[in-house]
């Protein structure tokens, strides 16, 4: 459960039953260790764990002696791979499709048909359609998540991922929560906004937000350009790299788009990352 309050109660419950002084981990995806106990580390696999084949570990500053090892073995144990990040980089496998999924909100609000919203995000940095994965999660799990994302960005990036959020509450006030009850945005009962035949939805304008948002990531120092693609394979069955993505459309070619974008729409997410600002014009 996505919920402060039930990790704080249960690790509370399960310090009465331990005898010494245990190591605490959370396999949270939004929520940072620091704030469920002063000595807790993430660890957060992705699931299905032999599919996905990857995990992410969320260390604290000072962190208690022995943990960062203890993370590295039950990682290598389970035959993952491990991303190892600082608070301030936190869950940022998850952070690098948030501006895609609430671009996909925002479309869905506008009344754009779920599959071809679904479609139009495949691409050869992501082969699993973004709906379908947000379905796959469980869209009460991504509720949460993407609530606690936002409640660390600034006022001005927040809001324009509000849209996700709006949608997503919308979804799960509905009952559908995706895969687990076959009630999603791709099956089940018919979406909770009128259906519109008008807004047309640009497979491109998703993959360039795909790379930008990664490409932002990278330069900011949440997580390197090999992670970066690890990620998209492990998680979204890319075929390419970022670094091939990026030099088969071009970097002027990129720049020159998302600046439309950005400038059509207002929205911070399609403002361009440092390597094509210079383009831009």
């Amino acid at each position: 459960e996505e919920s402060l309050e039930a990790k704080r109660t249960l690790i509370e419950t399960l310090a009465r039953r331990s005898a010494g002084r245990p190591f605490i981990l959370s396999n949270s995806s939004s929520i940072l260790p620091s704030r469920i106990h002063p000595e807790c580390a993430g660890l957060h696999f992705f699931y299905p764990v032999e599919i996905t084949g990857m995990a992410e570990a969320v260390i604290q500053d000072a962190p208690r002696a022995g943990i960062v090892d203890l993370v590295r073995g039950l990682a290598s144990s389970c035959g993952v791979d491990l991303l190892i990040q600082d608070e301030s980089a936190a869950f940022a496998a998850n952070r690098l499709v948030l501006p895609v999924q609430a671009e996909c909100a925002r479309m869905l609000i506008m009344g754009v048909p779920a599959g071809a919203i679904d479609a139009a995000t495949r691409s050869d940095l992501a082969g699993i359609g973004a709906l379908s994965f947000m379905d796959a999660a469980g869209l009460d799990v991504v509720l949460p998540a993407a609530r606690n994302y936002l409640s660390r960005m600034s006022a001005a990036e927040a809001a324009c991922h509000e849209p996700l959020t709006e949608c997503l509450g919308a979804m799960v006030g509905a009952g559908k929560l995706g895969s687990k009850n076959g009630n999603g945005f791709l099956s089940g009962g018919p979406l909770p906004w009128p259906r519109s035949t008008t807004p047309e939805c640009d497979p491109e304008a998703f993959r360039l937000l795909l790379i930008n948002s990664c490409a932002s990531a990278v330069e900011r120092g949440v997580i390197g350009p090999s992670e970066v693609d690890l990620v998209l394979s492990s998680l979204h069955g890319s075929t390419t790299t970022l670094a091939m993505a990026m030099e088969s459309t071009g970097v002027g070619a990129i720049a020159r788009s998302l600046r439309d974008l950005y400038r059509g729409t207002g929205l911070c997410y399609f403002s361009p990352a440092g390597i094509f600002a210079g383009g831009a014009e």
